[in-house]
Formats: C-alpha cells, sequence, structure tokens
C-alpha cells in the first residue's frame, strides 16, 4: 500500500465532475496516488484509477442504500490509507469503513445537503438526512468546504474545523479583446429545481431577439426542453465534456446564476459557474446572497437581483443592454479573473490529505 493513497467517493458522473477532477488531478500531480469511485452515464467499466458502481435503483431512497452498501464493500476490498467522502450521501459507508479499518476519513462537504430543494416539502427525508449528519460529521476531524458561509454553517452545526477550497477553474488566457453584448445568455450547470433555469426559460420565450443555451442536465431536463419546444432562441446543449465548455461560453455574452433562496444551500453557495463566467470573461447575474455580494462588491465583475422572478431577471439583463455598463464589467472580468484561479486555490488542499 502507498503511502499517500486516498480513496475518493462521490455519487457523482465522473465524465462531467470538473470540480473532482481538479482535486484528484492536483493530488496526483503531487505524487499521491488516487482512487476515484464514482458513477458514468456511459457503459463503461472500471479504467484507470476510475472503480464505477452501477446500482439497480437510480433515485430515491432505494439508491442511496444500495450506492452505499456497494461502495463499502468496494471500500473494505480496496487498499488505500485515506478516504475522503464527497458530500453526506456517500459517508455511511466511507464512515464506516474507516471505522473498521482506522483508516484517515477526509470529508468533503460540497453543500449543506439536507437543505437541497429537493428536499423542500419532504420532512421525513430531509430528518433522514440531518440525523446522519449529526451522527457521523461531529466525529470527523479532517474537513474542508466551498465557502466562508458553508465553513460557518459546517463549524457552528457538527464543532469542527473546515477549510476552505473553493471550486475555481483553471486560469484560461486572458481576453484580448472586450466582449460586447451579443445578446446571447448562458446558463451552465445542473437542470434541477431552484436554479433560475425556468425563470431563464421564460425569458427567452418573453423576448426572441435573445438566445438562451442551457449546458447541463438534471432532474427537470426533459420537462424543461418540452416546454420550449417551438423556441428556436433556446438551445438545450445538454451535458459536456469540460473542453467543451469553453466554446459555449465564448458565443455567450451574460451568464446566469439565479437561485431559489428559500434553500439555505443555495442561499450560501459560491458555484463554480461563477468563476467559470468570470474566467470566460462575461459579467453574470446572481443573487444578492452573501459570497456573490462579497466579490461584486468588491471587483463588480456581475449584477445582483433582490428577488427570484422573471421581472428581476428580466430587468437585469436589460440594463447590460446599456453599453458603457457593459463595457465596465467586462473590463473587471478580465483585470479580476486571475485571482480566482485553481492553480492558486490548489495549494490549500495538499495539506488536508498529508498523511497522518
Amino acid at each position: 500500500m502507498t503511502k499517500n493513497h486516498i480513496i475518493f467517493c462521490s455519487t457523482s458522473y465522473y465524465e462531467y465532475d470538473r470540480r473532482m477532477q481538479r482535486i484528484i488531478a492536483a493530488l496526483d500531480e503531487a505524487d499521491f496516488e488516487t482512487t476515484w469511485i464514482s458513477r458514468t452515464t456511459s457503459n463503461s467499466l472500471d479504467k484507470g484509477n476510475h472503480k464505477i458502481i452501477t446500482t439497480w435503483f437510480s433515485s430515491g431512497p432505494l439508491f442511496y442504500l444500495e450506492y452505499n452498501l456497494r461502495l463499502f464493500i468496494l471500500l473494505m476490498s480496496t487498499a488505500a490509507n485515506q478516504i475522503s467522502s464527497v458530500d453526506l450521501d456517500t459517508i455511511p459507508a466511507c464512515y464506516l469503513a474507516s471505522l473498521i479499518t482506522k483508516r484517515k476519513l477526509i470529508f468533503d462537504a460540497h453543500e449543506i445537503y439536507y437543505e437541497v430543494p429537493e428536499l423542500l416539502g419532504k420532512p421525513l427525508k430531509k430528518k433522514l438526512w440531518q440525523f446522519i449528519a449529526r451522527t457521523i460529521l461531529p466525529r470527523i476531524q479532517h474537513c474542508y468546504t466551498v465557502n466562508q458561509s458553508l465553513q460557518k454553517h459546517h463549524q457552528d452545526a457538527y464543532g469542527q474545523p473546515y477549510t476552505v477550497i473553493r471550486n475555481l477553474p483553471l486560469s484560461r488566457p486572458k481576453q484580448d479583446h472586450i466582449k460586447s453584448n451579443n445578446k446571447t445568455l448562458v446558463y451552465l450547470g445542473v437542470i434541477n429545481k431552484g436554479r433560475g433555469v425556468e425563470l431563464a426559460i421564460e425569458f427567452a420565450m418573453q423576448s426572441p431577439d435573445y438566445k438562451l443555451i442551457l449546458v447541463g442536465e438534471g432532474d427537470l431536463f426533459d420537462h424543461m426542453k418540452g416546454q420550449a419546444i417551438g423556441y428556436p432562441n433556446i438551445i438545450f446543449a445538454g451535458y459536456q465534456e469540460p473542453d467543451m465548455i469553453w466554446p459555449l461560453l465564448g458565443q455567450a455574452a451574460i451568464g446566469l446564476n439565479v437561485l431559489d433562496g428559500s434553500s439555505l444551500n443555495y442561499k450560501y453557495s459560491l458555484a463554480n459557474k461563477f468563476f467559470d463566467y468570470l474566467m470566460a470573461g462575461i459579467p453574470s447575474i446572481n443573487m444578492s446572497f452573501p459570497e456573490y455580494k462579497s466579490i461584486i462588491d468588491k471587483h463588480e465583475v456581475g449584477l445582483m437581483i433582490g428577488a427570484y422572478d422573471v421581472e428581476s431577471l428580466a430587468n437585469a439583463i436589460r440594463s447590460l443592454e446599456d453599453k458603457s455598463t457593459y463595457s465596465r464589467l467586462t473590463t473587471n472580468c478580465r483585470r479580476y479573473a486571475s485571482l480566482y484561479t485553481w492553480e492558486i486555490e490548489k495549494k490549500k488542499l495538499i495539506p488536508i490529505y498529508q498523511a497522518s
């Protein structure tokens, strides 16, 4: 067994989880040995340092139960001295395996799992995840999360220190020209409840002079796609390999990052798409939530809205038709993008995974 061999455990699809791809690449570069247990959207079997879990169930409690059982079996049969649990949905198997084998356990808190919109109105499921968090998280000493709001939440709730490792993109060549507003909007991310996709589609339906590109899939993908039939200005690009995202962002003038604040998980978010838009040199429209407000107040790389509705979104989009406003924001994107890169952020990651 190699001294620093880490098993990463997630329920995400390894082809599209850019955050995990960056984390594992950074540790590989630092001479760690890594194995990533996850899912795939294809019929691929285990490949390289990936181990694939295939389940009978695709969602709901039975999916999480089956996934954790299969994950536990894999963890018990895979030699490594560290286990990294990515979000609460892999904690049961990871904690039990680490307890039995006495391996170091690291918790990667990407979000407040029991505050996702999908659990609104489902008190029993929410209480179950809260019980898992209360039972296990206070026992994990090595933890990190993606922003200061989530850091405070987890430290206050579970009494353990959390390091902040933001989900930042790799640096790209600086834009050598100031983009003009070509009235192309882009949404990058999962197409799920509360992420503003329905607002963007409604705006595009009312505004045929604007084009909307939706990059990603999710629970509401088919429903949203059905709603947009007959509107050629609404384009569903689906899941894209990481290298294909940047050409799509290059076509756009405005990035959308509008979230329903009734979800505490969204209110305390700092989405990777915010930094992707910044790196691509395009201003974004965001909610006036703490993490976005902190950066936009300092660097003015986008706009904020206070209400989760079409009218507020439309007013922000239309305000960027003013050439001077748009030019100022794009200039700031070009100026400050280099402050928010994975090359800088990953330096804080290595000490977390140093062998104890």
